[in-house]
């Protein structure tokens, strides 16, 4: 307003006038607050369900078990509920669900004595375990392979038997421990009886003879195997599961 006088801003104290003592207490529980407030945001991050948030383009599964709660269990990819997993085999779909066997140690989260371990999806997504389906014998471990709906009972076990194909590998027989056998389930892949002819493919004097995949050939009219032999791959054929020609 004209001819009043502009009422002079007060300065704010200068810090050099607060005691240093009284400084660094200051600073000291801010920085207290600071720290305090990092560890409780990373502490909410860790023990946070992985999936509460997940992306908005992948579809929510419904219901959750109590493994999934574990913040680094992956959430999309198959694990089992415990102990050790490696290589996946056998799959197959059969009337809707999806059966994934894989290499497991029921025993042990370190590599042991291999056994099949088996699980069940109708989504590749929401997995059921099931008890083991292949367990190592007199013959050894029971390493990886694959496994066939026997359509038109070539095998004999039924038509629509599964017809499973591992490596046994003897871990007492280290040079030529590894030799091909067969196994056969009536129930859908979920027991299955071992041949009692096996090996049904003993080693060729080969240290490493294993991990052998089984296809059925429509134009020969016959099963294809082949097996990884050394540095090189070997092909065998059979019109029935159990006996193979080279």
């Amino acid at each position: 307003m004209t001819g009043s006088k502009a009422r002079p801003m007060k300065a704010l104290p200068s810090t050099s006038s607060v005691p240093w003592n009284l400084r660094l207490l200051l600073f000291s529980l801010s920085s207290a607050a600071l720290l305090l407030v990092t560890l409780s945001l990373t502490r909410s991050k860790q023990t946070m369900p992985h999936f509460i948030t997940p992306d908005p383009y992948l579809p929510k599964p419904p219901d959750y078990d109590l493994s999934r709660l574990e913040p680094r269990r992956p959430l999309f990819h198959f694990t089992p509920e415990k102990m050790w997993m490696n290589d996946p085999n056998g799959m197959f779909f059969l009337d809707g669900v999806y059966h994934l066997y894989y290499q497991f140690h029921p025993a042990s989260t370190d590599w042991g004595p291999m056994h099949w371990g088996h699980a069940t999806s109708t989504d590749l997504v929401h997995w059921a375990h099931h008890p083991v389906a292949l367990a190592p014998d007199s013959l050894g471990y029971i390493f990886s392979g694959s496994a066939v709906v026997d359509a038109e009972n070539t095998a004999g076990h039924g038509a629509g038997a599964i017809v499973a194909f591992f490596t046994h590998h003897d871990p007492d027989a280290p040079e030529q421990s590894q030799s091909q056998s067969v196994a056969y389930s009536t129930d859908g892949g979920y027991t299955f009886e071992k041949f009692p002819g096996n090996p049904v493919i003993p080693n060729p004097d080969l240290r490493a003879f294993r991990d052998p995949k089984v296809i059925w050939d429509a134009p020969s009219r016959q099963w294809l195997m082949v097996v990884a032999a050394g540095n090189h791959v070997r092909f065998y054929g059979s019109r029935n599961t159990p006996a193979r020609a080279h």
